[in-house]
């Protein structure tokens, strides 16, 4: 079976919603062109000047992530230099937890933070022509990328990607689920 690399880019779905579109290791110039510039596009409609906790406020789909940041004293990873790629659970991938178990971790700083840093790819920021099969979060552990071939769509580890929204300092991508580091 063949291998794909990915490239996360996007792709205008509707004038709301964007969702990554895939290119793949060996694929032909025109193909190539053609992702560079949908990609020229999206950013043109769906990127934010300013950075990434700018994007997800701007966004309104992700309030319970900017809360559990501000919780975990986070907020200032992503509101400060560097080029990084958040996976950010939107506001319905959080409320699949049961609100017993958000409301104790939201109070448990440690896990929090771990829970958060697991969702940061730091010093990243996907270009039109990068391809990966993973990044390494800022807690250490890799974060798996797959890419369907033909349908467009991405995943980071189970998640599905949904949203698609640059900023000045790195790239914004919605999930479906929270992703749960390794113990």
């Amino acid at each position: 079976m063949l291998r794909a690399k990915t490239l996360l880019t996007s792709l205008i779905v509707s004038g709301a919603l964007a969702v990554p579109a895939v290119s793949f290791a060996g694929g032909d110039q025109a193909f190539d062109a053609q992702q560079k510039a949908q990609t020229e596009l999206s950013n043109a409609q769906s990127g934010y000047g300013g950075p990434l906790v700018g994007a997800l406020k701007q966004s309104g789909k992700f309030t319970t992530f900017l809360k559990a940041l501000d919780a975990a004293d986070m907020t200032w990873v992503i509101s400060k230099g560097g080029q990084h790629t958040v996976f950010a659970p939107t506001d319905e991938a959080f409320s699949k937890i049961p609100a017993k178990d958000m409301e104790a971790l939201l109070k448990d700083k440690a896990k929090l933070q771990k829970v958060l840093s697991y969702h940061i790819a730091p010093n990243i920021s996907y270009a039109w022509n990068e391809r990966r099969d993973e990044v390494i979060s800022l807690m250490g552990q890799p974060l798996k990328l797959q890419a369907k071939v033909g349908d467009a769509s991405a995943r980071v580890n189970s998640a599905d990607m949904t949203i698609n929204m640059g900023a000045s300092n790195g790239v914004l991508y919605g999930i479906n689920q929270v992703l749960w580091p390794q113990s």
